[in-house]
């Protein structure tokens, strides 16, 4: 086997403080623990390679001059072995590597983690054998694993390959000298359909963690929460958010009420008073949370904006966005992302055309959060069109502490063009580029139609909504944006994938010969929004694309920025 997991059952990354190995003691500001296991009971020891004698690991990052060095032995009993390291806050990797007798590695992986005072996270690491490679891809529907609608696997330059359906985790084998390979899977949310592309190598993306869309809202069944806004005055605003699902209220009267539906479980509910005026933007003046909140039928919830125990003060910080050029207007919004999936808008903005954006927003302290809490903020560019295409800029960043937030906006990306390929037996487009003068990272390429299942229809031009703009999602997850009725093709490519070159050219493959793949999943003659965006971080690929795909399964977003440059238009 030349993949191991580190995980709940091999190695145990728990971040806390003031408990770890089962001792008890008063936190000291500004550091906290790593309590790591490493499990050796033979019947886990498929998690750990043959041969294994030693398990060294070394933690880096903030707060630490030099690396954190640790070599744990396989010990003579088979047990479990727990080590605690008391660490600066802030964000750290930790590396692991499982060696022989004589030193040599035989699997080797990173993870990296947020340590915050008063919290714990965990991680897992992947254990990847340095001779033999392969990848690991697991799927989800909303956030459980679920197996998707196909699967297919290319080695390197190889043909494509269907993958027998069997659950919701693959491990799959790349013989390619290079490590390159090829990943699609389809998801199929009944009636919309996301075919997703990665192109990539080993080395930069050992692991896929590709999360669909949840059911429709209007598949799944709903209760009701609803209470009384307390400690609010008339002409304020209130704004309630339970998991995707909000209210604004304009109060008009004494104590008024609320009501959202959400499928049952469990949730955290925020709620945000503000002050509205003609002379100022929206101004958050108090916030309640209240965290694991059992909503498994109608429920009744009242919020109390001067209950000191849910409520306190946010924490104002600027926002500045430089770089407006004169034929663009911006658009954005700061929200909250908690523990549980709830997404609080905290502020939004805009500016008129060519205007530098100078605004505020409400942040949450840190000392009111808990495990994957985190800000996020996104601001998105466009040109006015003039034409067919137009051009697009964005950026996400996430932030734990509230900060006073400066933008500089990526460049411009003008070079793609998309041709036909050939209609048969689908529409397949070929996208062409030059690489990006920002120096990206990868590329996404993107094309949606508006699609009636078994009655296709072709449109004048797709409603704005088909365009693969990947703003936020209501669960804080970084998702295809699919609705109703919509097909979809995201391919991602990374630049070590394409190799050494400046010039990009990419095919949508043909996937009609393999075996489960449907004839609907390919796109029609029709009316097709496209675009073709660099895209590029302050992290890793894999930390990009992790992002871009599912953002609530990482432990380490605090600080991560994410940039995308688009050119966009219709075939």
């Amino acid at each position: 086997m030349t993949r191991w997991l580190i995980g709940i059952a091999g190695i145990v990354l728990v971040l806390a403080v003031g408990c770890g190995g089962g001792r008890s003691r008063q936190p000291v500001k500004g550091q906290g623990e790593i309590v790591l296991q490493i499990d050796w009971r033979s019947s886990r020891s498929r998690l750990i390679p043959e041969g294994t004698a030693r398990v060294d690991i070394t933690i880096t990052g903030d707060g630490l001059t030099t690396p954190l060095l640790d070599s744990i032995d396989r010990p003579s009993t088979d047990t479990a072995i727990t080590r605690v390291y008391v660490v600066p806050v802030g964000f750290k990797e930790i590396a692991a590597q499982a060696k022989d007798t004589s030193g040599q590695v035989l699997a080797s992986g990173k993870a990296t983690v947020t340590v915050l005072p008063n919290q714990r996270a965990t991680a897992e690491v992947v254990l990847v054998s340095p001779t033999a490679k392969t990848v690991l891809v697991r799927t989800f529907r909303g956030s459980q694993p679920a197996p998707p609608a196909f699967l297919a696997f290319q080695d390197g330059d190889g043909p494509w390959q269907s993958v027998p359906l069997s659950g919701a985790e693959y491990s799959l084998p790349v013989t390619d000298p290079s490590g390159r390979y090829g990943v699609a899977i389809v998801s199929d949310n009944g009636g919309s359909v996301t075919v997703s592309i990665f192109h990539a190598t080993v080395n930069e993306l050992p692991v896929i963690n590709h999360a669909s869309a949840g059911p429709p809202v209007s598949e799944q069944p709903t209760v009701t929460v609803s209470g009384t806004l307390l400690g609010i005055n008339e002409g304020d605003q209130a704004s309630v958010f339970v998991n995707g699902a909000s209210t604004y209220i304009f109060v008009s009267f004494p104590n008024p009420p609320y009501d959202l539906s959400v499928p049952p479980g469990i949730y955290d509910i925020i709620a945000l008073r503000a002050s509205v005026s003609p002379e100022s933007p929206r101004n958050v003046n108090k916030v309640f949370i209240r965290r694991n909140v059992a909503i498994q039928q109608n429920t009744t919830v009242d919020i109390d904006f001067n209950d000191p125990s849910t409520t306190f003060a946010p924490e104002t910080r600027s926002i500045v966005i430089n770089g407006v050029m004169t034929d663009e207007y911006v658009v954005g919004n700061v929200s909250f992302l908690s523990d549980l999936g709830t997404t609080a808008t905290l502020a939004e903005f805009g500016s008129a055309e060519g205007t530098i954006v100078q605004t505020q927003f409400a942040g949450i302290p840190v000392d009111r959060q808990i495990g994957k809490d985190i800000h996020q903020l996104f601001v998105f560019a466009t040109q006015i069109s003039t034409g067919s295409t137009e051009l697009r800029r964005s950026l996400t960043r996430f932030f734990r502490a509230p900060a006073n937030q400066t933008v500089n906006l990526p460049e411009q990306f003008s070079s793609p063009q998309v041709t036909l390929a050939t209609a048969t037996p689908y529409l397949r487009l070929t996208a062409q580029w030059s690489a990006y003068p920002g120096s990206a990272q990868a590329y996404h390429l993107g094309y949606a139609q508006q699609v009636n299942f078994g009655k296709r229809r072709r449109l004048s031009r797709p409603p704005l909504s088909l365009r693969p703009l990947r703003a936020p999602l209501s669960d804080g997850r970084r998702r295809q944006t699919t609705t109703a009725g919509t097909l979809v093709w995201n391919v991602w490519l990374t630049n070590e994938w394409f190799g050494n070159t400046t010039e990009f050219t990419y095919t949508l493959p043909d996937f009609s010969t393999l075996s489960g793949w449907s004839g609907q999943w390919g796109l029609s003659n029709a009316v097709t929004s496209w675009d073709v965006t660099a895209l590029s971080s302050n992290r890793t690929v894999a930390d990009l694309l992790e992002a871009e795909q599912s953002p609530s399964t990482s432990s380490n977003l605090d600080g991560l920025e994410v940039r995308r440059s688009t050119k966009s238009g219709l075939f």
